[in-house]
């Protein structure tokens, strides 16, 4: 199973003009593999540098990160999944929509890669489901 995307700003004024997110999400098995691309003019954009070594952090959406969601279909938990252009990161559980956010202790990593170019910016993440 594949699936690919494309996300927009909520409004005009939330991205610089130019800005693309685009991806996609692959199933197999048991793994499920998201691919992120944001492209365009990164220079007006904050990207955090790289850390050393990459740790779990808190707030990262507080900065430039890839967010991701999920949940079992049926079902109201979800997780919340921030990967930094620095390689920290961090997993969080909630029970309902915004409701009894939890780091979520079962994972103890986030396996993910960046690679960062004039005027992209990619991250692969790959989920042991």
């Amino acid at each position: 199973m594949s699936q690919s995307f494309s996300l927009q700003p909520f409004s005009a004024s939330d991205a610089p003009p130019g800005l693309n997110i685009s991806g996609s999400l692959f199933r197999h098995i048991d793994t499920l593999t998201l691919f992120c691309e944001l492209s365009g003019p990164l220079d007006l954009i904050k990207i955090p540098a790289t850390a050393d070594p990459p740790v779990r952090k808190d707030r990262l959406w507080e900065q430039t990160c890839f967010e991701f969601f999920l949940k079992v279909n049926g079902s109201v938990p979800y997780f919340e999944f921030n990967c930094s252009p620095s390689g920290c990161w961090n997993v969080y559980r909630f029970d309902d929509y915004r409701k009894g956010m939890a780091e979520e202790t079962a994972f103890s990593a986030l396996l993910f890669r960046v690679s960062r170019q004039a005027v992209t910016l990619k991250i692969s993440v790959e989920l042991n489901l």
